[in-house]
């Protein structure tokens, strides 16, 4: 969300996995493993609410490495269209997501004249992959 325009903003994601907190520095995640190849046409899509999807550097189809975004809202099918591969969905606590989407946020550091920076840091402490869903 833009300054001027917080007050009525709803995020449309949630993105995470890109730093971690040393005291008062955000520093970038290492990738551990090479970028993954785009798989943006896998026929899932950016539109599915709770869709988890591979977020990208540079607008790089093929640059996906540890950060993600969870959508939140039917709207976004148009990232379908930016090469954002949908790589799974949140099918059991979407409350923890939808409380996650309303924590306190301010002047990004990170993202140029953004307010999308947590004033507290949420930490996800277990994520459960569950194969044939």
């Amino acid at each position: 969300c833009s300054p001027a325009g917080q007050e009525d903003c709803q995020p449309f994601v949630i993105q995470g996995g890109g730093y971690h907190r040393d005291g008062d520095e955000l520093i970038a995640a290492e990738a551990g493993r090479d970028p993954v190849l785009s798989e943006a046409d896998n026929g899932l899509s950016n539109g599915q609410l709770y869709s988890v999807a591979l977020a990208l550097t540079g607008g790089d189809a093929d640059s996906g490495t540890t950060q993600f975004f969870v959508n939140l809202d039917t709207d976004n099918e148009s990232l379908d269209d930016q090469d954002f591969t949908v790589f799974g969905s949140v099918i059991e606590g979407r409350e923890v997501v939808d409380a996650i989407a309303r924590v306190e946020t301010e002047l990004s550091t990170l993202v140029n004249n953004e307010v999308s920076l947590p004033t507290t840091d949420v930490v996800i402490r277990r994520i459960r992959r569950v194969a044939g869903e």
